[in-house]
C-alpha cells in the first residue's frame, strides 16, 4: 500500500466534483463500487508529493494548486484526421470517450471484440469484472486512483485464444480542451488470451490546457504476445499521465515502445508482472524535448518467477530548458531464478539549461540471476561532429544525423516494420525544430 501523505487542496475539489457528476456516471452497481473504493484511497492520500520517493523529480503541484477537473460528457471532435498507418483498424477516442462512428473496426478478425469501456461492463462482464480495477489497483497508485473514481469510458480490447490480428489496431485519442481545465480519465482494459498475438498504436493529440490521466491494464495469456506503441503528440500546454500495467503469462511477452514529443508535462508509467515462466517484457522508448517540457519515465519490472527476461531501452535529446526523468527498477523476487534483466537509459543534452535526472534500480533476491543497468547523459560527440564537418556538411546537418543515429538505435528495438517507420519519420521530423 501507498504511504499515505499530507492531503492536499485538490483532494475536496475533486469530491465534491465527484459529487456532482454522480448522476452521469453511468454503470453497474460493481463499477460504482469500484469507483467509491477508489475514491476512498484518494481522499486518504491526495496527489504525490516531493516526499514521496517515485515522484521525487515530478511535481504535481499545478495539479494540486488548480485542480483540473473531471468531464464526463460526451464530446465529438470535428472531422477527426485520418490515421497514420495505411490499413490499420481504426478507432476513435474524443475526450475520453469511445467514438464508435468515427472508427473502422472492418479489419478485426471474428470474435475479436473492441468496444467501448462503458458498453463492455455491461456486454461483457464476464470477460471484463474479473481484471478491471484489480490490475492497477487504487490503493496501490495515486493517479490510478483518481481515474477509478471518474471511471466512466475507454477501450475494451479483447483477443481471442489462437487469434493473430494483422492489421496494427489504431488507437487515436484527441483531446479538444472544451471547457476551463478539463480532466479526462480513459480507462483502457486489454485481454490477449492464450497463443494470440496482436499490435497495438495509440496516438495522443489536442488543443488547449487540460490534463489526461489515463490507465491501461493488460493481460496476456501464456505464448500470447502483445506490441503497444504510443505516440504522444499532446498539446504543448497539456498534461499526460499514463499508467500501464502488464500481467503477462508464461512464455508470453509484451512490447512497449513510447515515443514522446508533445505535452509541458508527460509522466509514462509502466508496471509489468512476469507471472509466467519464461515471460519477456521489452520496454523502450524515446523523447525529444525542448522549451520547458517535463517527461518522466517511470517503470517497475516484478520478476514473480524463473526464468524471466526483461530489457528497457530509453533515450532522448533535451534542448533549451528541458527536463527528463528515467526511474526504472528491476525486482527479482525469492524463487525466480535464472532471470535476465537489462536497462539503459542514456540521454544527449542540447543546452547549458536541459536537465536529465536518471535512477535505475535493482532489487534482487535470487542467486542465480543476470541483472545489469547503465545510465549516460552528455553533450554530442564533438570529435564525431568535427569529423563530419570537415567533410563539407554542415553543422546544422552533422547535429541531426548524430542525434538522428543516436535515438535510431532505440526505434529500431520496435519488431513491427511499419511502426517502425512511422516512428522514425516522426522523429526526423521533430529533430528540425530542435
Amino acid at each position: 500500500m501507498i504511504p499515505a501523505h499530507h492531503i492536499h487542496n485538490s483532494v475536496d475539489a475533486y469530491k465534491a466534483h465527484f459529487e456532482k457528476l454522480a448522476d452521469n456516471l453511468d454503470g453497474p452497481d460493481w463499477v460504482q463500487s469500484i469507483r467509491e473504493s477508489a475514491l476512498g484511497a484518494f481522499s486518504e492520500r491526495g496527489l504525490p508529493g516531493p516526499k514521496n520517493e517515485q515522484w521525487k523529480f515530478t511535481s504535481v503541484r499545478d495539479l494540486d494548486n488548480a485542480p483540473y477537473l473531471p468531464v464526463v460528457d460526451e464530446a465529438a471532435a470535428n472531422d477527426p484526421a485520418g490515421g497514420l498507418l495505411e490499413g490499420s483498424v481504426r478507432i476513435v477516442m474524443v475526450n475520453g470517450r469511445f467514438d464508435a462512428a468515427a472508427s473502422d473496426l472492418s479489419k478485426l478478425p471474428e470474435g475479436v471484440i473492441a468496444v467501448s469501456l462503458a458498453a463492455a461492463v455491461n456486454d461483457h462482464k464476464d470477460l471484463v469484472e474479473p481484471h478491471l480495477g484489480r490490475l492497477a489497483a487504487a490503493d496501490q497508485h495515486f493517479f490510478p486512483a483518481l481515474n477509478a473514481s471518474f471511471l466512466n469510458d475507454g477501450l475494451f480490447l479483447y483477443v481471442p485464444r489462437n487469434t493473430k490480428v494483422e492489421p496494427v489496431i489504431e488507437v487515436s485519442v484527441i483531446t479538444t480542451a472544451d471547457g476551463e481545465r478539463p480532466a479526462y480519465q480513459p480507462r483502457n482494459l486489454i485481454v490477449v488470451e492464450g497463443s494470440a498475438d496482436a499490435s497495438v498504436m495509440e496516438h495522443w493529440s489536442g488543443t488547449g490546457t487540460y490534463l489526461n490521466n489515463t490507465v491501461t491494464e493488460i493481460v496476456l495469456g501464456d505464448n500470447a504476445h502483445l506490441g503497444h506503441y504510443r505516440f504522444n503528440a499532446e498539446s504543448t500546454d497539456g498534461t499526460h499521465i499514463s499508467t500501464i500495467t502488464p500481467v503477462v503469462g508464461r512464455d508470453a511477452k509484451y512490447d512497449n515502445f513510447t515515443l514522446t514529443t508533445g505535452a509541458k508535462l508527460a509522466r509514462n508509467e509502466v508496471h509489468v508482472a512476469l507471472r509466467g515462466t519464461g515471460a519477456t517484457s521489452n520496454l523502450n522508448g524515446v523523447y525529444l524535448l525542448d522549451g520547458e517540457q517535463h517527461t518522466d519515465t517511470t517503470t517497475h519490472t516484478d520478476h514473480l518467477v524463473e526464468h524471466g527476461n526483461s530489457n528497457q531501452t530509453y533515450k532522448g535529446v533535451i534542448a533549451d530548458k528541458g527536463h527528463a526523468v528515467f526511474q526504472g527498477k528491476i525486482f527479482v523476487h525469492p524463487g525466480a531464478q535464472k532471470t535476465d534483466g537489462y536497462q539503459l537509459n542514456q540521454a544527449i543534452l542540447l543546452s547549458e539549461t536541459a536537465e536529465i535526472d536518471s535512477k535505475p534500480e535493482l532489487e534482487i533476491y535470487a542467486d542465480d540471476v543476470k541483472c545489469s543497468h547503465g545510465a549516460t547523459a552528455g553533450q554530442l560527440d564533438q570529435q564525431a561532429l568535427f569529423y563530419m564537418r570537415s567533410r563539407g556538411i554542415e553543422e546544422a546537418v552533422a547535429r541531426a544525423l548524430l542525434i538522428e543515429s543516436f535515438l535510431g538505435e532505440a526505434i529500431e528495438l520496435i519488431e513491427h516494420d511499419d511502426v517502425q517507420e512511422l516512428f522514425l519519420d516522426i522523429m526526423r521530423d521533430r529533430l528540425k525544430n530542435l
